[in-house]
Protein backbone atom coordinates (compact mmCIF):
# COMPACT_ATOMS: atom_id res chain seq x y z
CA UNK A 1 0.00 0.00 0.00
CA UNK A 2 2.84 2.28 0.84
CA UNK A 3 4.58 1.47 -2.53
CA UNK A 4 1.51 2.57 -3.98
CA UNK A 5 0.91 5.67 -2.27
CA UNK A 6 4.21 7.14 -3.23
CA UNK A 7 3.48 6.49 -6.51
CA UNK A 8 0.49 8.51 -7.16
CA UNK A 9 2.65 11.26 -5.37
CA UNK A 10 5.21 10.80 -8.24
CA UNK A 11 2.62 10.69 -11.01
CA UNK A 12 0.73 13.69 -9.27
CA UNK A 13 3.78 15.72 -8.90
CA UNK A 14 4.97 14.83 -12.57
CA UNK A 15 1.92 15.91 -14.23
CA UNK A 16 1.67 19.46 -12.79
CA UNK A 17 5.77 19.78 -12.92
CA UNK A 18 5.24 19.08 -17.11
CA UNK A 19 8.97 17.71 -17.36
CA UNK A 20 10.09 14.24 -18.27
CA UNK A 21 12.85 14.64 -16.56
CA UNK A 22 11.25 15.27 -13.38
CA UNK A 23 9.45 12.07 -13.57
CA UNK A 24 12.87 10.34 -14.87
CA UNK A 25 14.05 11.80 -11.31
CA UNK A 26 11.52 10.12 -9.28
CA UNK A 27 11.28 7.37 -10.87
CA UNK A 28 15.01 6.75 -9.65
CA UNK A 29 14.62 7.79 -6.48
CA UNK A 30 11.23 5.66 -6.08
CA UNK A 31 13.70 2.53 -7.29
CA UNK A 32 16.70 3.40 -4.74
CA UNK A 33 14.26 3.85 -2.02
CA UNK A 34 12.52 0.03 -2.71
CA UNK A 35 16.39 -1.47 -2.93
CA UNK A 36 16.91 0.26 0.38
CA UNK A 37 14.02 -0.88 2.01
CA UNK A 38 14.59 -4.41 0.97
CA UNK A 39 18.66 -4.58 1.50
CA UNK A 40 17.34 -5.72 5.22
CA UNK A 41 17.05 -8.91 5.27
CA UNK A 42 14.52 -9.19 8.63
CA UNK A 43 10.79 -9.41 7.10
CA UNK A 44 9.54 -6.84 9.90
CA UNK A 45 12.32 -4.58 8.94
CA UNK A 46 11.49 -4.52 5.32
CA UNK A 47 7.81 -3.79 6.24
CA UNK A 48 8.34 -0.93 8.88
CA UNK A 49 10.88 0.52 6.73
CA UNK A 50 8.23 0.12 3.12
CA UNK A 51 5.80 2.38 5.59
CA UNK A 52 9.40 4.99 6.28
CA UNK A 53 9.78 5.14 2.50
CA UNK A 54 6.13 5.86 1.25
CA UNK A 55 5.34 8.61 3.60
CA UNK A 56 8.60 10.10 3.51
CA UNK A 57 8.51 9.72 -0.38
CA UNK A 58 5.57 11.02 -0.72
CA UNK A 59 5.55 14.28 1.69
CA UNK A 60 9.07 15.10 0.52
CA UNK A 61 8.26 14.96 -3.13
CA UNK A 62 4.77 17.48 -2.29
CA UNK A 63 6.82 19.27 -0.22
CA UNK A 64 9.60 19.56 -2.88
CA UNK A 65 7.39 20.72 -5.67
CA UNK A 66 5.58 23.47 -3.17
CA UNK A 67 9.43 24.67 -2.55
CA UNK A 68 10.49 25.06 -5.63
CA UNK A 69 7.85 27.68 -6.45
CA UNK A 70 9.84 30.08 -4.23
CA UNK A 71 12.60 29.85 -6.44
CA UNK A 72 11.42 31.00 -9.53
CA UNK A 73 12.21 33.75 -11.78
CA UNK A 74 14.75 35.04 -9.64
CA UNK A 75 13.41 35.09 -6.31
CA UNK A 76 14.47 33.41 -3.08
CA UNK A 77 13.06 32.48 0.08
CA UNK A 78 14.22 31.13 3.34
CA UNK A 79 17.82 30.62 1.90
CA UNK A 80 19.63 32.72 -1.02
CA UNK A 81 22.03 29.66 -2.12
CA UNK A 82 19.04 27.80 -4.21
CA UNK A 83 19.13 30.96 -6.49
CA UNK A 84 22.64 30.72 -6.96
CA UNK A 85 22.65 26.52 -7.68
CA UNK A 86 19.61 27.37 -9.98
CA UNK A 87 21.39 30.12 -12.28
CA UNK A 88 24.77 28.45 -12.46
CA UNK A 89 23.89 24.78 -13.01
CA UNK A 90 20.06 24.93 -14.73
CA UNK A 91 21.81 25.31 -18.21
CA UNK A 92 24.84 23.09 -17.99
CA UNK A 93 24.53 20.92 -21.56
CA UNK A 94 28.33 19.78 -21.28
CA UNK A 95 29.86 17.40 -18.68
CA UNK A 96 32.77 15.95 -18.38
CA UNK A 97 34.58 12.75 -16.69
CA UNK A 98 37.94 13.91 -16.72
CA UNK A 99 37.34 17.30 -15.74
CA UNK A 100 35.17 16.35 -12.88
CA UNK A 101 38.24 13.62 -11.59
CA UNK A 102 40.62 16.24 -11.60
CA UNK A 103 38.17 18.66 -9.45
CA UNK A 104 37.70 15.58 -7.21
CA UNK A 105 41.32 15.06 -6.85
CA UNK A 106 41.96 18.58 -5.86
CA UNK A 107 39.29 17.98 -3.12
CA UNK A 108 39.39 14.93 -1.60
CA UNK A 109 43.67 14.68 -1.65
CA UNK A 110 44.68 18.67 -1.39
CA UNK A 111 41.63 19.74 0.76
CA UNK A 112 40.47 22.32 -1.52
CA UNK A 113 37.47 23.46 0.20
CA UNK A 114 35.37 24.44 -3.09
CA UNK A 115 32.30 22.10 -2.14
CA UNK A 116 33.83 20.11 -5.67
CA UNK A 117 31.97 16.82 -5.37
CA UNK A 118 28.51 18.26 -4.35
CA UNK A 119 29.21 20.63 -7.46
CA UNK A 120 30.35 17.90 -9.94
CA UNK A 121 27.45 15.97 -9.31
CA UNK A 122 24.75 19.05 -9.41
CA UNK A 123 26.45 19.69 -13.08
CA UNK A 124 25.78 15.62 -13.57
CA UNK A 125 21.89 15.95 -12.50
CA UNK A 126 21.47 18.99 -15.28
CA UNK A 127 23.17 17.57 -17.73
CA UNK A 128 21.49 14.39 -17.85
CA UNK A 129 18.51 16.39 -17.45
CA UNK A 130 19.66 18.82 -20.82
CA UNK A 131 20.89 16.09 -22.94
CA UNK A 132 19.13 13.33 -22.30
CA UNK A 133 15.39 14.53 -21.43
CA UNK A 134 13.06 17.62 -21.76
CA UNK A 135 15.21 20.28 -19.92
CA UNK A 136 15.76 21.57 -16.23
CA UNK A 137 13.19 22.93 -14.50
CA UNK A 138 13.29 24.15 -10.94
CA UNK A 139 11.83 21.22 -9.07
CA UNK A 140 13.91 19.08 -11.11
CA UNK A 141 17.35 20.67 -9.35
CA UNK A 142 15.07 20.92 -5.94
CA UNK A 143 14.72 17.00 -6.50
CA UNK A 144 18.73 17.10 -6.22
CA UNK A 145 18.40 17.90 -2.70
CA UNK A 146 15.02 15.29 -2.39
CA UNK A 147 16.82 12.02 -3.21
CA UNK A 148 19.07 12.08 -0.57
CA UNK A 149 16.27 13.59 2.09
CA UNK A 150 14.58 10.41 1.39
CA UNK A 151 17.09 7.99 1.22
CA UNK A 152 18.98 9.81 4.80
CA UNK A 153 15.42 9.57 6.37
CA UNK A 154 15.57 5.56 5.47
CA UNK A 155 19.35 5.57 7.03
CA UNK A 156 18.01 6.92 10.02
CA UNK A 157 15.32 4.45 10.41
CA UNK A 158 18.03 1.67 10.25
CA UNK A 159 20.08 3.67 12.79
CA UNK A 160 16.54 3.55 14.98
CA UNK A 161 16.22 -0.12 14.28
CA UNK A 162 19.42 -1.36 16.41
CA UNK A 163 17.06 0.24 19.32
CA UNK A 164 14.13 0.05 18.99
CA UNK A 165 11.66 -3.34 17.79
CA UNK A 166 10.82 -2.23 13.66
CA UNK A 167 7.44 -0.44 14.37
CA UNK A 168 8.26 1.96 16.92
CA UNK A 169 11.68 2.81 14.50
CA UNK A 170 9.02 3.15 12.14
CA UNK A 171 7.35 5.70 14.01
CA UNK A 172 9.75 7.84 15.32
CA UNK A 173 12.20 7.94 12.01
CA UNK A 174 8.77 9.26 10.29
CA UNK A 175 8.37 11.80 12.85
CA UNK A 176 11.70 12.72 12.63
CA UNK A 177 11.66 13.01 8.98
CA UNK A 178 8.65 14.98 9.02
CA UNK A 179 9.34 17.34 12.06
CA UNK A 180 13.14 18.23 11.13
CA UNK A 181 15.32 20.68 9.66
CA UNK A 182 15.71 17.45 7.13
CA UNK A 183 12.28 17.87 5.76
CA UNK A 184 13.24 22.01 5.10
CA UNK A 185 16.71 21.05 3.75
CA UNK A 186 15.61 18.00 1.95
CA UNK A 187 13.26 20.45 -0.65
CA UNK A 188 15.79 23.23 -1.49
CA UNK A 189 18.89 23.40 -2.91
CA UNK A 190 21.90 23.43 -0.33
CA UNK A 191 24.76 20.98 -0.12
CA UNK A 192 23.43 20.15 3.53
CA UNK A 193 21.39 17.14 2.96
CA UNK A 194 24.02 15.12 1.06
CA UNK A 195 26.58 15.27 3.88
CA UNK A 196 23.74 14.22 6.15
CA UNK A 197 23.60 10.86 3.91
CA UNK A 198 27.03 9.85 3.82
CA UNK A 199 27.20 10.80 7.64
CA UNK A 200 24.13 8.26 8.38
CA UNK A 201 25.70 5.76 6.59
CA UNK A 202 29.12 5.59 8.05
CA UNK A 203 27.30 5.98 11.59
CA UNK A 204 25.30 3.41 11.06
CA UNK A 205 28.74 1.65 11.03
CA UNK A 206 30.08 3.48 13.75
CA UNK A 207 27.46 2.48 16.53
CA UNK A 208 27.32 -1.05 15.33
CA UNK A 209 29.87 -4.07 16.42
CA UNK A 210 33.20 -2.90 14.54
CA UNK A 211 34.12 -5.48 11.25
CA UNK A 212 37.59 -4.55 9.57
CA UNK A 213 35.71 -4.78 6.18
CA UNK A 214 33.75 -1.66 7.04
CA UNK A 215 37.10 0.70 7.35
CA UNK A 216 36.72 0.65 3.29
CA UNK A 217 33.28 2.19 3.43
CA UNK A 218 33.87 4.79 6.24
CA UNK A 219 36.86 5.85 4.32
CA UNK A 220 34.66 6.51 1.33
CA UNK A 221 32.08 8.11 3.78
CA UNK A 222 35.41 10.71 4.94
CA UNK A 223 36.07 11.37 0.99
CA UNK A 224 32.82 12.32 -0.02
CA UNK A 225 31.94 14.32 2.94
CA UNK A 226 35.69 16.04 2.39
CA UNK A 227 34.63 16.72 -1.42
CA UNK A 228 31.40 18.33 -0.16
CA UNK A 229 32.46 20.42 2.58
CA UNK A 230 35.93 20.22 3.94
CA UNK A 231 35.55 20.67 7.97
CA UNK A 232 32.31 18.73 8.25
CA UNK A 233 34.36 15.74 6.56
CA UNK A 234 37.59 16.61 8.28
CA UNK A 235 35.44 15.91 11.46
CA UNK A 236 34.10 12.57 10.56
CA UNK A 237 37.85 11.20 11.26
CA UNK A 238 37.05 11.43 14.95
CA UNK A 239 34.00 9.04 14.50
CA UNK A 240 36.57 6.48 12.38
CA UNK A 241 39.12 6.44 15.82
CA UNK A 242 36.32 5.86 17.54
CA UNK A 243 35.43 3.05 15.43
CA UNK A 244 38.60 1.74 15.50
CA UNK A 245 39.26 2.04 19.29
CA UNK A 246 35.74 -0.06 19.67
CA UNK A 247 37.69 -2.45 17.25
CA UNK A 248 40.44 -3.11 19.26
CA UNK A 249 38.47 -3.72 22.41
CA UNK A 250 37.51 -7.13 20.45
CA UNK A 251 40.14 -9.86 21.68
CA UNK A 252 40.97 -10.71 18.28
CA UNK A 253 42.47 -7.31 18.03
CA UNK A 254 43.73 -6.77 21.28
CA UNK A 255 47.64 -7.67 20.41
CA UNK A 256 46.92 -4.02 18.49
CA UNK A 257 46.14 -2.29 22.08
CA UNK A 258 49.66 -0.45 21.47
CA UNK A 259 48.05 1.56 18.86
CA UNK A 260 45.29 3.44 20.72
CA UNK A 261 47.43 6.09 21.92
CA UNK A 262 48.17 6.92 18.17
CA UNK A 263 44.71 6.67 17.52
CA UNK A 264 43.14 9.18 19.94
CA UNK A 265 46.03 11.73 18.91
CA UNK A 266 44.82 11.57 15.13
CA UNK A 267 41.48 11.70 16.41
CA UNK A 268 42.58 15.38 17.79
CA UNK A 269 44.29 16.21 15.38
CA UNK A 270 41.25 15.47 12.82
CA UNK A 271 38.85 17.45 15.10
CA UNK A 272 41.53 20.00 15.41
CA UNK A 273 42.37 20.32 11.92
CA UNK A 274 38.36 20.70 11.02
CA UNK A 275 38.15 23.33 13.58
CA UNK A 276 40.91 24.70 12.05
CA UNK A 277 40.00 24.76 8.81
CA UNK A 278 36.42 25.90 9.73
CA UNK A 279 37.78 29.27 11.28
CA UNK A 280 40.30 29.98 8.27
CA UNK A 281 37.76 29.55 5.38
CA UNK A 282 35.26 31.37 7.38
CA UNK A 283 37.60 34.27 8.06
CA UNK A 284 39.07 34.75 4.92
CA UNK A 285 35.86 35.03 2.94
CA UNK A 286 32.96 37.58 3.04
CA UNK A 287 30.26 34.36 4.17
CA UNK A 288 30.56 35.23 7.04
CA UNK A 289 29.21 38.88 7.00
CA UNK A 290 26.93 38.17 3.64
CA UNK A 291 25.06 35.28 6.15
CA UNK A 292 25.13 37.79 9.28
CA UNK A 293 23.05 40.51 6.67
CA UNK A 294 20.73 37.65 5.41
CA UNK A 295 19.80 36.17 8.82
CA UNK A 296 18.33 38.76 11.09
CA UNK A 297 17.44 36.47 14.81
CA UNK A 298 20.40 34.47 15.85
CA UNK A 299 22.98 35.39 13.25
CA UNK A 300 22.43 39.06 14.21
CA UNK A 301 23.84 38.08 17.70
CA UNK A 302 26.53 35.47 16.40
CA UNK A 303 28.78 38.22 16.28
CA UNK A 304 28.45 39.28 19.42
CA UNK A 305 29.15 35.69 20.82
CA UNK A 306 32.02 35.11 18.57
CA UNK A 307 33.71 37.57 20.26
CA UNK A 308 33.70 35.54 23.64
CA UNK A 309 36.61 33.86 25.01
CA UNK A 310 37.96 30.38 23.35
CA UNK A 311 35.95 27.24 25.42
CA UNK A 312 33.13 29.64 26.51
CA UNK A 313 32.05 30.93 23.23
CA UNK A 314 31.71 27.50 22.25
CA UNK A 315 29.55 26.18 25.00
CA UNK A 316 28.07 29.47 24.67
CA UNK A 317 27.19 28.94 20.98
CA UNK A 318 26.20 25.31 21.79
CA UNK A 319 23.41 26.17 24.22
CA UNK A 320 22.15 29.31 22.17
CA UNK A 321 21.90 27.96 18.93
CA UNK A 322 18.84 25.44 19.82
CA UNK A 323 16.71 28.51 21.33
CA UNK A 324 13.90 29.17 18.88
CA UNK A 325 13.89 32.80 18.49
CA UNK A 326 14.14 34.62 14.67
CA UNK A 327 11.90 32.26 12.34
CA UNK A 328 8.47 34.06 12.51
CA UNK A 329 10.17 37.51 10.92
CA UNK A 330 9.50 35.24 8.00
CA UNK A 331 5.94 35.18 7.81
CA UNK A 332 6.51 39.01 7.49
CA UNK A 333 8.33 38.94 4.00
CA UNK A 334 6.50 36.03 2.59
CA UNK A 335 4.49 36.63 -0.41
CA UNK A 336 3.26 33.34 -1.84
CA UNK A 337 1.87 29.53 -0.53
CA UNK A 338 4.96 28.31 -1.19
CA UNK A 339 7.39 30.74 0.92
CA UNK A 340 4.29 30.50 3.99
CA UNK A 341 4.94 26.86 3.62
CA UNK A 342 8.56 26.97 4.37
CA UNK A 343 7.73 29.64 7.22
CA UNK A 344 6.07 26.83 9.07
CA UNK A 345 8.20 24.06 8.04
CA UNK A 346 11.24 26.23 9.35
CA UNK A 347 9.16 27.12 12.73
CA UNK A 348 8.44 23.44 13.54
CA UNK A 349 11.95 22.57 13.21
CA UNK A 350 13.06 24.69 15.54
CA UNK A 351 10.34 24.01 18.64
CA UNK A 352 11.08 20.16 17.37
CA UNK A 353 14.57 21.04 18.21
CA UNK A 354 14.73 23.16 21.22
CA UNK A 355 12.54 20.51 22.76
CA UNK A 356 14.88 17.33 21.28
CA UNK A 357 17.87 18.79 22.78
CA UNK A 358 16.83 20.88 25.65
CA UNK A 359 14.95 17.98 27.25
CA UNK A 360 17.86 15.52 26.26
CA UNK A 361 20.53 18.27 28.19
CA UNK A 362 17.84 17.95 30.92
CA UNK A 363 17.53 14.52 31.75
CA UNK A 364 21.29 14.29 30.99
CA UNK A 365 22.57 16.70 33.22
CA UNK A 366 19.65 16.67 36.28
CA UNK A 367 18.24 13.53 36.18
CA UNK A 368 21.74 11.66 35.67
CA UNK A 369 20.72 9.69 32.35
CA UNK A 370 24.48 10.28 31.04
CA UNK A 371 25.54 8.25 33.67
CA UNK A 372 22.90 5.63 32.37
CA UNK A 373 23.98 5.38 28.83
CA UNK A 374 25.77 2.84 27.23
CA UNK A 375 29.20 3.02 26.43
CA UNK A 376 28.53 4.03 22.56
CA UNK A 377 25.57 6.21 23.33
CA UNK A 378 27.62 7.99 25.62
CA UNK A 379 30.61 8.73 23.43
CA UNK A 380 28.47 9.33 20.09
CA UNK A 381 26.58 12.79 21.94
CA UNK A 382 29.81 13.67 23.29
CA UNK A 383 31.38 13.66 20.32
CA UNK A 384 28.28 15.47 18.51
CA UNK A 385 28.29 17.97 21.06
CA UNK A 386 31.59 18.99 20.20
CA UNK A 387 31.01 18.85 16.21
CA UNK A 388 27.97 21.30 17.44
CA UNK A 389 29.96 23.60 19.40
CA UNK A 390 32.51 23.65 16.69
CA UNK A 391 30.56 23.41 13.81
CA UNK A 392 28.12 26.72 15.15
CA UNK A 393 31.21 28.79 16.43
CA UNK A 394 32.06 30.26 13.29
CA UNK A 395 28.71 31.35 12.32
CA UNK A 396 25.11 29.74 13.97
CA UNK A 397 23.16 28.09 11.30
CA UNK A 398 21.58 25.03 12.60
CA UNK A 399 22.07 23.04 8.90
CA UNK A 400 25.83 23.45 9.21
CA UNK A 401 25.25 20.42 12.13
CA UNK A 402 22.23 18.87 11.64
CA UNK A 403 24.33 15.95 11.03
CA UNK A 404 24.24 15.53 15.15
CA UNK A 405 20.53 16.12 14.98
CA UNK A 406 19.20 12.34 14.42
CA UNK A 407 21.45 11.35 17.45
CA UNK A 408 20.15 13.67 19.79
CA UNK A 409 16.38 12.71 19.03
CA UNK A 410 17.25 8.85 19.46
CA UNK A 411 18.78 9.42 22.86
CA UNK A 412 15.91 11.08 23.44
CA UNK A 413 13.97 9.03 22.53
CA UNK A 414 15.91 6.46 24.75
CA UNK A 415 14.81 8.64 27.78
CA UNK A 416 11.07 7.48 28.72
CA UNK A 417 12.74 3.65 28.11
CA UNK A 418 14.30 4.22 31.76
CA UNK A 419 12.26 7.12 33.21
CA UNK A 420 8.72 7.58 33.78
CA UNK A 421 7.29 8.29 30.66
CA UNK A 422 4.08 10.48 31.88
CA UNK A 423 6.41 12.40 32.98
CA UNK A 424 8.75 12.99 30.19
CA UNK A 425 5.74 13.48 28.16
CA UNK A 426 4.68 16.52 30.55
CA UNK A 427 8.21 17.61 30.27
CA UNK A 428 8.07 17.70 26.39
CA UNK A 429 4.23 19.79 26.55
CA UNK A 430 6.28 22.16 28.94
CA UNK A 431 9.28 22.57 26.70
CA UNK A 432 6.81 22.83 23.61
CA UNK A 433 4.92 25.58 25.48
CA UNK A 434 8.27 27.00 26.26
CA UNK A 435 9.54 27.59 22.74
CA UNK A 436 6.46 29.06 21.27
CA UNK A 437 6.69 31.66 24.19
CA UNK A 438 10.00 32.30 23.78
CA UNK A 439 10.11 32.77 19.89
CA UNK A 440 6.59 34.94 19.98
CA UNK A 441 8.41 37.14 22.72
CA UNK A 442 11.68 37.41 20.60
CA UNK A 443 9.22 38.29 17.59
CA UNK A 444 7.45 41.58 19.25
CA UNK A 445 10.36 43.03 21.32
CA UNK A 446 13.40 42.13 18.70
Amino acid sequence: MWYIIAFLALIFVGLFDGHTSSVAAMLLLYLLGLFSVYSRKNAAERSSGSKVFGIVFSVYVLSAFIASRSFLNGQFFFVEDPIKYIDTYRIINTWSFSDALEVLTQTIFFFSDDNGLYNQGLSFWSYIANHNFDGTSVFYLTFFQTLFGVLTALEVYKIFVYYFIPSKACKFACLFALLSLFHIYSIVIVRDIAIAYFYMLGLRIVIRKPKITDIFILLLVLAATVGIRLYTGLFFGAFIMFWLYKLLQDKKFAKFKFLLVPIIIVGVVFVGAAFASSVLIESTTNQMEDLDAIYEGKSGVSSRLRGLPIGVRHVVILFFSQLPLDNLSRFSIAGSLSNYYLAILAVVYEIFGFVIFYGLMYYCLFKGFFKKMAFNERWILIIMLIFIALTLSSHIDLRRSMEAVPFIFLLYMLVPETYNRAIWHKTNKNLIAIGVLMMLAYSMFF
